[in-house]
């Protein structure tokens, strides 16, 4: 499996090298050179410039003022983060009219200003990369099962891809950019082919085969999605728990009462047939797939085993990412002699004492001043 999210950092990546908006660090240091910067990298240098100064910092604050705006600092991206572009380029339209106006006051940045198309265009690749950006947050998330919507998601984007470069007509630039980053996106799906995308997509319950009907999928494509479901399916016996039990020997005397009264072992259930001849779930908004498995276990025995392993697994590495990135916190120079069991114990503490915090202020709950794990839940059923 390659990492979604990392499929998705490449295909913008060329699309910003397509629009010379890439943070290459290269941007001439003379402002004689500004006029042969695209709109992009001309924003970007102003934006350092006036970061790099706290007097131009509170001027750009006072602009908020005049305009109503609320004060906002101008974000700045960085190389490894695409979608820090995109924040960046966002918040610049934010502020837009401050940014200029900052810009414009100062002799030293008059020559950064953006006219009003070099604005407009700065529009244009917000919209082109806000998808890029949502469908990014969808695969990286880490408090549900992200791998039932990597396919969905994938003909989604490559879909609004389409879509922009049919409607963008006035920048051949940035719908050729756009062309290319589908392309790219187009050729890492093709080589997602390994089996646990159709099935997770299928063990969702609001999906199931739905999904490749509707979208029109080739049959043979189809045929291809469920036999790979049903052969991961054949590897989950049924567990003795759920085995129905063989009637018991009767005494001698009741064979026939037994045989009358006594229901015979039927044979084995054929749980994917059922599971797709169900209605679909009609639950989009609020819907917890890990719990409607857990609550539907006795009636699909095997398919929820197989729905806790598959499921668990993330269409990103950006959790595990996360999680290392916080071990650098715990595991330090005055502190690099922590046993691995001591680690994990305390990562697996901070985790779950954040994940309590959370829940208690989306219940109501009051969390008790400098003990992030004590909550009071008088405010809360």
């Amino acid at each position: 499996m390659s990492c979604a999210a990392h499929v998705l950092n490449i295909a913008v990546q060329e699309l910003l090298k397509q629009i010379h908006a890439e943070n290459d660090e290269e941007c001439p240091s003379s402002d004689s050179e500004v006029g042969s910067l695209g709109c992009v990298r001309k924003l970007r240098r102003l934006i350092t410039k006036i970061r790099a100064s706290p007097q131009r910092i509170e001027k750009l604050a006072r602009q908020c003022d005049r305009h109503d705006i609320p004060k906002l600092v101008a974000l700045m991206d960085v190389r490894t983060r695409w979608n820090s572009t995109y924040k960046m380029l966002q918040r610049a339209e934010t502020i837009r009219a401050p940014l200029s106006m900052a810009a414009v006051d100062d002799p030293e940045l008059r020559t950064l200003t953006l006219t009003h198309n070099e604005w407009g265009i700065v529009a244009e690749i917000c919209r082109a990369l806000e998808a890029f950006d949502e469908v990014t947050d969808v695969v990286s998330a880490s408090k549900h099962p992200t791998l039932t919507g990597t396919i969905p998601m994938y003909n989604a984007l490559i879909d609004t891809c389409e879509d922009f470069v049919e409607e963008c007509t006035g920048n051949e630039m940035l719908c050729r950019a756009v062309n290319v980053a589908r392309e790219k996106l187009r050729s890492y799906y093709a080589k997602a082919n390994a089996a646990v995308y159709p099935i997770a997509t299928i063990i969702d319950p609001r999906v199931k085969m739905t999904y490749y009907l509707r979208e029109r999928w080739e049959d043979e494509w189809v045929r291809e999605a469920k036999a790979a479901i049903e052969g991961a399916l054949d590897s989950y016996d049924v567990s003795p728990q759920h085995e129905e039990s063989r009637p018991q020997e009767a005494p001698k005397g009741s064979r026939m009462r037994a045989k009358a009264f006594q229901p015979q072992r039927s044979r084995r259930r054929n749980e994917l047939k059922e599971y797709l001849d169900a209605p679909a779930v009609d639950d989009f908004s609020e819907f917890d797939v890990l719990k409607w498995w857990c609550v539907h276990s006795g009636t699909y025995p095997r398919l929820s085993r197989m729905a806790r392993d598959y499921l668990a697994v993330p269409s990103a590495s950006t959790p595990a990412e996360r999680a290392f990135s916080k071990g650098a916190d715990l595991v330090h120079v005055k502190r690099a002699s922590l046993s691995p069991e001591t680690i994990g114990s305390c990562m697996c503490l901070q985790s779950w004492t954040q994940e309590l915090y959370s829940r208690a202020q989306r219940d109501g709950c009051d969390v008790v001043a400098g003990d992030s794990a004590s909550v009071e839940t008088t405010g809360a059923p």
